[in-house]
């Protein structure tokens, strides 16, 4: 349910009253009249996020489902980007790496990849990439993220950590925000 409340940008309430589960979605929507209405030039308004045009970001997640957000929200939320996903299997970590040497402005890694006979962390992949002279962005993105697990990706060379919980709107701007430091 974490990954569908994420995916759509909706908040979720779960809880237990005896034997039963209840779960309350919501999602903010915005309505478009046809007339024209008048704006308050003096509200605050969240700016968007700012990243260069045609900005490349590379994202190894083993999940599918993961996958498959990264690749149709990333480039709504940042606008003009290149979005490559990586992760269906094992050999997916090499082609990751080399895609991210030729060409990548952002790299995304889950930190705990799962394939058939093999655990990769996205720790020790940002430490390689970064061995292998990469100078971009470098992030980890996991569902483990108390402040022990993001001195941990830190400590490794990420330049920061998104959490899996994180709305995408507020990934886009940490992101943006991480990238404007870093360049």
């Amino acid at each position: 349910m974490a990954v569908a409340v994420n995916v759509c940008d909706m908040s979720a309430e779960l809880w237990q009253e005896d034997a039963y589960v209840h779960f309350r979605l919501r999602m903010d929507s915005e309505v478009s009249c046809s007339i024209d209405v008048e704006h308050d030039s003096t509200a605050s308004t969240a700016a968007a996020p700012h990243f260069p045009p045609n900005v490349h970001v590379l994202c190894m997640d083993d999940s599918p489902i993961a996958r498959r957000a990264l690749e149709s929200i990333l480039p709504q939320e940042i606008a003009g980007s290149v979005v490559q996903v990586f992760g269906e299997t094992l050999a997916d970590v090499a082609k990751f790496k080399r895609a991210v040497a030729e060409q990548c402005d952002i790299a995304i890694v889950d930190q705990n990849l799962s394939f058939p006979g093999a655990e990769v962390k996205g720790t020790d992949l940002i430490k390689e990439i970064l061995a292998a002279g990469y100078g971009g962005l470098a992030c980890v993105r996991s569902a483990n993220c108390t402040d022990a697990d993001q001195r941990e990706y830190l400590e490794c060379g990420a330049h920061c950590a998104i959490d899996k919980d994180m709305r995408w709107r507020e990934m886009a701007q940490l992101l943006a925000n991480a990238y404007a430091n870093h360049v």
